[in-house]
């Protein structure tokens, strides 16, 4: 069996060629796709509205920005997420305000919320993490209470549902990213979802005023992708990824050699790709596409969790039984206290996991506040893949290897 990877691309069948087409009859930058994607996106999350933009980070400013709060407003978050928003919060001269999370899901904890609510407060952003929906309702009844704006972050939860309804269409507005690595993917991009007509018209205004994207700048991300796509297929990823993951832990690497890889490497690469600007023709000729795929995606994703959870002995994972709620993993995530262990077990045994992509916040925030929950996350918390080449054959490999490393460890207690 091949080695597998924690990530990759996901590519349909046939997307090099539309590629190698739209570039061919000049339909890469502009074109008639971007508008029916947009359609067909905003009826997949049962929105009214949807703009589809360059990146996840430049969807969410282009919501701040619409909603013109005064200058230093607060933005109440999770303290547990990616960096990048509460550096686009503070960038437009907000200021983020942190809540610790539930050690369930890692969500946002809506009964550590009303706390921190003051007369400053504009606005919340509940983070569906790793494809878990956050409790939209006990949220959407503090926002009306004190009269608060939700803005959904939507990166890791596309096609993830609570109450039988898409998360991105609860709140006054949602963002969403279709970044290289993520499940739904166009070479890049993100969106925006917004229900209000008002501010629908804002934001309109806004994408309007956007330049398109450069040819160049189309290229570099396909290249990117494609790029990756190859190095975490099954056979060269094993062939040839694989064992250098095994060296370097030979060699007593301390930290995630592909975090370190990605923080130096590409993403200097694409941050050019995910400044704000227009969608191109050609995320949109593959986003299409991508979109009906991926509903085929959930489908297998949430039966291929089921199968994981099922086989699983005492470990601590997320929940994925939440009461209102369908999650779609982004990942599989694990909590453990020998988590590094883990983590090398499973290494050595064709799987390879990785260390959290989320960040605790508060800390370059200068924010020294205890988030025990999130500090525990960031801490003992590590995510198995699930992703296309992750087969019921490899969900059995895996689960057998974590069972064999908690046996184990229970034989040494």
């Amino acid at each position: 069996m091949f080695a597998i990877s924690r990530r990759i691309i996901n590519v349909y069948k046939g997307e090099l060629w539309d590629i190698i087409r739209a570039f061919l009859l000049g339909e890469a930058i502009s074109g008639e796709s971007v508008q029916e994607f947009e359609e067909a996106f905003a009826e997949f999350i049962a929105v009214k509205n949807f703009y589809a933009l360059s990146s996840g980070r430049a969807s969410l400013k282009i919501i701040l920005e619409a909603f013109e709060f005064p200058e230093g407003s607060e933005i109440i978050m999770p303290a547990y997420t990616a960096e990048e928003v509460p550096e686009t919060i503070r960038n437009l001269g907000l200021n983020p305000v942190f809540v610790d999370i539930k050690p369930t899901d890692h969500t946002i904890d809506p009964n550590r919320i009303e706390e921190k609510i003051t007369a400053k407060t504009k606005a919340i952003i509940p983070t569906h993490l790793f494809g878990f929906p956050c409790d939209m309702e006990a949220i959407a009844q503090l926002a009306q209470k004190h009269g608060l704006i939700i803005i959904e972050d939507c990166a890791h939860a596309i096609g993830a549902q609570y109450k039988n309804t898409p998360v991105g269409s609860f709140g006054h507005a949602a963002f969403f990213s279709f970044a290289n690595s993520k499940p739904f993917n166009t070479l890049g991009g993100g969106g925006i979802a917004a229900n209000d007509n008002l501010l629908a018209e804002k934001i309109t205004l806004k994408v309007k005023n956007l330049s398109l994207p450069p040819l160049a700048i189309i290229l570099k991300s396909t290249l990117v992708s494609f790029l990756i796509y190859l190095l975490t297929c099954p056979l060269i990823f094993s062939i040839f990824v694989y064992p250098f993951f095994l060296l370097s832990d030979l060699l007593g690497n301390k930290q995630d050699f592909i975090i370190r890889a990605y923080s130096r490497t590409l993403k200097k690469t694409l941050k050019s790709v995910r400044q704000a600007r227009q969608f191109s023709n050609l995320q949109a000729i593959i986003g299409i596409k991508q979109l009906t795929a991926y509903k085929n995606y959930c489908t297998k994703t949430i039966v291929k969790t089921n199968i994981l959870v099922t086989r699983l002995g005492k470990i601590r994972y997320l929940a994925t039984d939440i009461p209102d709620a369908k999650p779609v993993s982004y990942f599989f995530v694990i909590v453990n206290e020998r988590r590094k262990l883990l983590a090398k077990y499973l290494l050595w045994r064709g799987i390879d996991t990785g260390a959290s992509l989320m960040r605790l916040c508060p800390k370059k925030f200068n924010d020294e506040e205890q988030y025990p929950v999130a500090e525990e996350a960031l801490r003992n918390s590590f995510q198995v893949p699930l992703h296309q080449f992750v087969n019921e054959k490899s969900i059995i490999k895996i689960a057998n290897a974590i069972n064999q490393f908690s046996g184990n460890l229970r034989k040494q207690d």
